[in-house]
């Protein structure tokens, strides 16, 4: 019974470390390069859906070709989801930055929507104003550095990713 209770904590520390060299790398990956990775995720998105397309005209032929039936449908969508896949896979970059413009304009929507409620606590509660509009304000001053910069929110997720993963490992040194 102590030899299967030390084999599962073992390969669950086993486990545990590879988890947390995974999300170490993905952390460095979102912290230095969210934007190339968004892209990449486009692209692997843009073909899916292309060899989707793909499939789909190659199960017109082969309907067309064994039963003697023409399914215009399948053609048709088959074509749709070819063409959309080559153009989200040609505009991966585009959407990356879309993706980063939207992020940004929602953070400074949200800040001007923070201070717009601080300023509802102006005279009555003056420590809960402050809160509001500091709050605000940097969720604005991030919006614009998300728009004009790297992607914050995926460069925090890397971050906290990076935290995270190097405290498990420590933790996994000091119980050895």
């Amino acid at each position: 019974m102590k030899v299967t209770v030390l084999n599962q904590e073992k390969k669950e520390r086993k486990n545990s470390f590879y988890s947390s060299i995974a999300l170490l790398i993905l952390g460095i990956v979102l912290t230095f390069h969210s934007q190339e990775l968004i892209s990449m995720i486009f692209i692997i998105l843009g073909f899916i859906v292309l060899l989707y397309g793909i499939f789909k005209v190659s199960n017109f032929y082969k309907l067309k070709t064994q039963l003697q039936y023409e399914d215009n449908e399948l053609i048709t969508t088959g074509i749709l989801y070819s063409i959309f896949g080559l153009i989200v896979i040609l505009l991966s970059s585009f959407f990356a930055s879309a993706i980063k413009i939207v992020t940004g304009i929602w953070l400074i929507f949200l800040g001007m929507t923070k201070i717009k409620t601080g300023m509802f606590f102006k005279n009555v509660d003056s420590k809960n104003f402050t809160i509001q509009t500091i709050a605000g304000i940097v969720l604005i001053v991030l919006g614009i550095y998300t728009i004009l910069a790297n992607n914050v929110v995926f460069i925090f997720i890397g971050v906290a990713l990076i935290i995270y993963s190097i405290l498990d490992l420590i933790d996994l040194v000091l119980k050895k």
